[in-house]
């Protein structure tokens, strides 16, 4: 029945789930470069292309743009990629480009934390940006549940964490030869292992994918979500304005946070998506519903203290559109366009 709602009211969906994620260098994973479908579209790095003029624009492109063109980038996870739009025109930063003087590229990439934004973000942005809307929260606030240790700080889950520590195990090897090479180490006090995967560090970072109904109760998660937060936007903040002209965070959409009761389209939609999860996961979901308005206040916060500027699209006109939400974390066409038409009211000429 969801997959049949999901057809009738977002068909474009289907596109979306359908492909996978590819490993890339730094970032851990991204959108598969060269997709051509009819919902979306991706470059030979794998970033959503951006329409200007109806036209995809290139990385290349955008590089070679003046600083009085204006270039602009939006970054971010899969709701600023674009996740829902029914095709590449429909996106936030293609819509950005019809709307005002700044040129944008779509710097996002699905299921991005904030580390992976910020990483996209120097290895394909070399040259300074005129603005840089940040438009982001959900994969932090999803994920902090699993904050479970100090070691998560620094180093924050990130979507396909699982699979890849699952990567690291390495099956010891019995071999004679081994065995005695093994022998021989610990004779002489040498580590024949790994010292990262063997080390505490490593350890805590599991902690964080043991079992959620343990993790909830841990009291301190939240906090260092938190905290790890605050230390991003100090990070980005210090980008301005050598590298970034002006820097504005968009606290994204959530469901959790929207300041109006749920559309009848959007309740069939968010419970049809839901009905999958196992037991363990309503749990998980109910603790991060109970977080959600700390979690807001902390980031908005955080970005004062920073003096970075900020607009929270929970809190704006966006709750007018009458169907905002596709599930928990994606759009509508019409969300993005107003969305578009927000920001660049907010940033002005």
């Amino acid at each position: 029945m969801s997959d049949e709602l999901l057809q009738r009211l977002a068909p474009q969906m289907a596109d979306y789930r359908a492909e996978t994620q590819v490993y890339v260098p730094y970032v851990m994973h991204g959108a598969r470069p060269a997709i051509r479908r009819l919902s979306h579209s991706t470059d030979e790095y794998g970033f959503r292309r951006t329409l200007r003029g109806g036209e995809p624009m290139s990385l290349a492109a955008f590089h070679a743009l003046p600083a009085a063109g204006k270039p602009s980038a939006l970054i971010g996870n899969s709701t600023a990629f674009g996740v829902g739009a029914s095709s590449d025109a429909a996106t936030i930063a293609s819509q950005l480009n019809a709307l005002g003087s700044r040129v944008w590229f779509n710097f996002a990439g699905r299921t991005f934390n904030q580390v992976q934004e910020l990483i996209a973000f120097l290895l394909f942005a070399p040259a300074r940006v005129d603005t840089a809307v940040l438009m982001t929260g959900i994969n932090l606030l999803d994920m902090s549940y699993r904050f479970a240790s100090e070691a998560h700080v620094p180093l924050a889950p990130f979507h396909l964490e699982r699979l890849f520590l699952s990567r690291l195990d390495r099956q010891p090897d019995d071999r004679p030869g081994a065995l005695l090479h093994r022998l021989w180490c610990r004779l002489r006090g040498r580590s024949p292992g790994d010292g990262f995967l063997e080390g505490e560090v490593c350890s805590s970072l599991r902690r964080g994918l043991e079992d959620g109904e343990h993790l909830v109760e841990q009291p301190l998660n939240l906090g260092r979500a938190l905290d790890h937060f605050r230390r991003m936007v100090g990070i980005w903040s210090d980008l301005v304005p050598r590298r970034i002209g002006r820097l504005v965070f968009a606290l994204q959409p959530v469901p959790d946070l929207f300041g109006r009761p749920l559309s009848a389209q959007e309740t069939q939609l968010l419970a049809a998506s839901e009905t999958h999860r196992p037991p363990s996961w309503h749990v998980v979901r109910e603790h991060v519903r109970g977080q959600a308005d700390a979690f807001r206040e902390g980031t908005l916060a955080a970005c004062r203290d920073a003096r970075v500027e900020s607009i929270d699209l929970n809190a704006s006109p966006l709750t007018e559109t009458p169907w905002v939400f596709i599930d928990r974390y994606h759009l509508t066409d019409a969300a993005q366009a107003r969305i578009a038409a927000l920001l660049a009211a907010f940033l002005g000429p």
